[in-house]
């Protein structure tokens, strides 16, 4: 950098901090008939860098906070898909979606909800219940508990209110809470 054409610093050094200028890049090794008029081109004469493909993928992938299921803020909803198994301890979920298969025991969450295809077995304390599938186990909830038309519980069932739609199905002991 002793000089404007960078003869103080090896031509291929200076061509490379030559390139790095905001939104404008050189080839870093130009065709050897090239290399005299690159080294005495102004970086105003350099090419420009076109937008890639960094932008368009982070368009079409919605950040992590994005809600999953549409409407209301389900930021710490998980939905678990058709044809999907699920196995384990589910915390700190505030919603519950399920379309395929868990296995779980499910503790403080704001909602479950078993769709038409949906399977749960295993254990769940929840603020409210909405069962259009089949749900096997222990099931707790403090607010209220709907049983859609085709939905089944089988188990010990405890709840604050309860709603079942003709053709919804309970076999177990139920129990109200608080009473």
């Amino acid at each position: 950098m002793s000089d404007k054409d960078g003869g103080g610093i090896r031509p291929e050094i200076s061509r490379r901090i030559r390139g790095i200028t905001p939104g404008r890049i050189i080839q870093d090794d130009p065709p050897a008939e090239e290399a005299p008029a690159a080294e005495a081109a102004p970086a105003a004469e350099t090419t420009p860098i076109t937008e890639a493909a960094p932008a368009a993928p982070a368009a079409a992938t919605p950040p992590p906070s994005t809600p999953t299921t549409g409407g209301g803020d389900d930021s710490k909803a998980l939905v678990v898909g058709a044809e999907i198994v699920l196995n384990g301890s589910i915390s700190a979920c505030d919603k519950l979606v399920v379309d395929g298969r868990v296995e779980a025991d499910l503790k403080n969450s704001r909602e479950i909800v078993v769709g038409a295809s949906g399977v749960f077995k295993g254990a769940a304390e929840v603020g409210t219940a909405t069962i259009g599938g089949q749900f096997e186990g222990d099931l707790t909830v403090s607010g209220q508990l709907v049983v859609q038309a085709g939905g089944r519980i089988q188990g010990e069932v405890r709840y604050g209110q309860l709603s079942v739609e003709s053709g919804g199905v309970i076999v177990g002991n139920m129990n109200t809470i608080g009473g």
